[in-house]
């Protein structure tokens, strides 16, 4: 008789400390209660980070360019001192488009919306590369910058999703921002366009919003060709979610039918952007592929075997001299791969399998096209796309 009346007040009352007294009082452990995230605070946070890394980049760039330049005028300088290499084909492809076949290298979302930017404010023509341009280098500035801000607001929501923790949201864009090379986020270079377009893909995912994973994951394609890396992460989200990898599947196959047209819209969305990216240069060009063709005829770029690639690493780690520039090089891309590729074996039993999927597809994307004459071999500063 004296037990029903806990029984009821455990039943009827919200979590609480008297459910959790009324639990130890009959042997039941209550369920844990998760932590509430101020998802405000978590983007604040995040851009926070953002703003502080920025700043410190500019006074970074600031002072070599105050003590180093001699010859052009101050915010010409600073801005040439990040307008290098592949930036230069970015600006170009925005004001003159895809003019040969060498440039179709170069996916269209980031130069397209240079180029609408630059348009919307009244600057459609201008100096052309190598002539010094202003207003678009400052505008692909602003545009990679932006996206760089929102991959932060995307990764810092993401780790608060899977965690709980908005201590574990902050940690994850200050590793973020930590790392080496991703001041490439802070350059006119697509990377923090994809990376934005792939962290919320993934976030969308692990929601379960797959229309908008779709989206972003769209967005994605037309970025980089590295979106193709989001594939099976999103294959294998959307049937754990969907019951797809368990044996009751055959038994209810029926009622997953219902669920085929949203996988569809989400699997199909990468393979979507290469498509219509494919058809374009179909027409301009010839050849729908001819941005995988000039990887190598362009760009230099060789598919060969993963083992003759881990061959060829070690016979030149073993040929190379002792703290020589070639050795530098190659170590420069080696050593944080194989860090990144250490804490994924690591943390696999305690991370999304999705999340290693993304990270497997993305080392496999950095190496598995070498550049066979440089002595680093593979490169993946920039090619895996962070």
């Amino acid at each position: 008789m004296s037990a029903a009346p806990v029984t009821e007040v455990q039943e009827a009352s919200p979590p609480s400390a008297g459910v959790a007294r009324a639990g130890e009082q009959t042997g039941v452990e209550p369920k844990p209660v998760p932590p509430t995230i101020d998802w405000r605070r978590v983007v604040l946070a995040a851009a926070a980070v953002w703003l502080a890394t920025r700043v410190a980049y500019v006074l970074f760039t600031y002072v070599v360019v105050a003590f180093g330049n001699t010859r052009t005028r101050p915010l010409q300088a600073f801005l040439d001192a990040w307008n290098q290499y592949d930036s230069h084909w970015f600006l170009m492809i925005s004001q003159r488009g895809y003019f040969g076949p060498g440039t179709s290298a170069f996916f269209p979302l980031y130069p397209s919306l240079i180029g609408l930017v630059s348009a919307a404010l009244g600057h459609i023509q201008g100096p052309a590369w190598p002539d010094y341009d202003p207003v678009r280098v400052m505008v692909a500035f602003g545009i990679a910058n932006a996206a760089t801000l929102l991959a932060f607001m995307g990764l810092a929501l993401l780790a608060a999703h899977e965690y709980r923790q908005e201590g574990v949201a902050r940690a994850a864009v200050w590793v973020l921002a930590a790392y080496p090379f991703s001041f490439f986020l802070t350059a006119p270079y697509s990377d923090g366009p994809f990376l934005a377009a792939a962290v919320f893909t993934l976030y969308f995912a692990r929601r379960g919003s797959w229309k908008w994973a779709a989206l972003a994951a769209f967005v994605a394609g037309l970025t980089r060709p590295t979106a193709v890396a989001l594939v099976l992460p999103l294959v294998w989200e959307f049937g754990r979610q969907h019951g797809w990898w368990t044996r009751a599947v055959l038994r209810d196959w029926r009622s997953h039918l219902r669920d085929l047209p949203a996988g569809f819209l989400t699997l199909a969305a990468v393979p979507s952007a290469l498509a219509l990216y494919g058809l374009f240069l179909w027409q301009r060009f010839g050849t729908p592929l001819v941005w995988f063709h000039v990887q190598a005829s362009d760009w230099h770029r060789t598919a060969i075997p993963l083992w003759r690639i881990a061959g060829g690493l070690v016979r030149r780690m073993l040929t190379f001299e002792p703290l020589g520039a070639a050795e530098a090089h190659l170590l420069l891309n080696v050593v944080p791969l194989a860090i990144c590729l250490v804490v994924v074996a690591v943390s696999v039993r305690r991370m999304p399998f999705a999340f290693t999927l993304f990270v497997l597809g993305l080392a496999y994307i950095s190496v598995s096209a070498p550049v066979l004459k440089t002595p680093e071999l593979i490169d993946t500063i920039s090619e895996a796309g962070f």
